[in-house]
């Protein structure tokens, strides 16, 4: 990024992993609701499951997404 875009950048960055979180808890919500419950503890684990999983897939796709990013030039990846 050059120097004097680093402000953009950090802000963008900024959003981009406040709205991925926002989703990210909201698809687990979501999941949640449409398997389980709280009226038992049966429905609680169901949804409970449902929402890991979704909180899974979404972690699986986000360390893909990482991994394609293109590294630094000059700098040694660790």
């Amino acid at each position: 990024v050059p120097e004097e875009a680093i402000g953009k950048a950090a802000g963008t960055n900024s959003t981009m992993r406040e709205l991925g979180g926002v989703l990210g808890i909201a698809l687990g919500v979501a999941a949640f609701a449409a398997v389980g419950g709280y009226a038992s503890a049966g429905e609680f684990s169901d949804g409970f499951a449902a929402a890991m999983g979704v909180s899974t897939g979404l972690s699986l796709l986000a360390a893909l997404a990482g991994a394609m990013l293109p590294g630094r030039e000059g700098h040694d990846s660790v």
